[in-house]
C-alpha cells in the first residue's frame, strides 16, 4: 500500500506522497521506510508459530544492541585523567597487553 494523496494532505505532509504505509492493527495508517513495510508484508503471510518466531528474534536483536551514551553526553570527562596517570596506562597497557605467548596455547 502506498500513501495516497488524500492522506497526505489530511497530514499537510506532501512529502509522504508515494511512500510505502503500513495499515495498524486499529485500522490506523502510519507511514512507514521500505524496509519496516516489507518486513509488515513479509509477516502477515506467516502462520501464526512462525510469527512468534520472528517477534521472538526482533527481542533478542533489541537486547544484544549497542548500549551507551553519544559521545557528546562524554565530553565533560575531558581531561579527567591525569598526563601522568594516562601514561602509566599507556606502559601497563604496552608491557602486558601486547605480548605473545607461542607457547601458551
Amino acid at each position: 500500500m502506498l500513501i495516497s494523496e488524500e492522506y497526505c494532505h489530511e497530514w499537510q505532509a506532501r512529502s509522504c506522497l508515494g511512500r510505502p504505509a503500513v495499515t495498524m492493527g486499529d485500522g490506523s495508517v502510519k507511514v512507514s521506510n521500505t524496509i519496516t513495510a516489507k518486513v509488515i508484508e513479509q509477516l502477515e503471510t506467516l502462520p501464526e508459530n512462525l510469527q512468534r518466531q520472528v517477534l521472538e528474534f526482533v527481542q533478542a536483536l533489541q537486547m544484544s544492541a549497542r548500549r551507551g551514551v553519544p559521545g557528546k553526553r562524554l565530553l565533560q570527562f575531558a581531561g579527567a585523567i591525569s598526563a601522568d596517570d594516562l601514561e602509566l596506562m599507556r606502559q601497563a597497557i604496552e608491557d602486558e597487553c601486547e605480548q605473545v605467548d607461542l607457547n601458551e596455547w
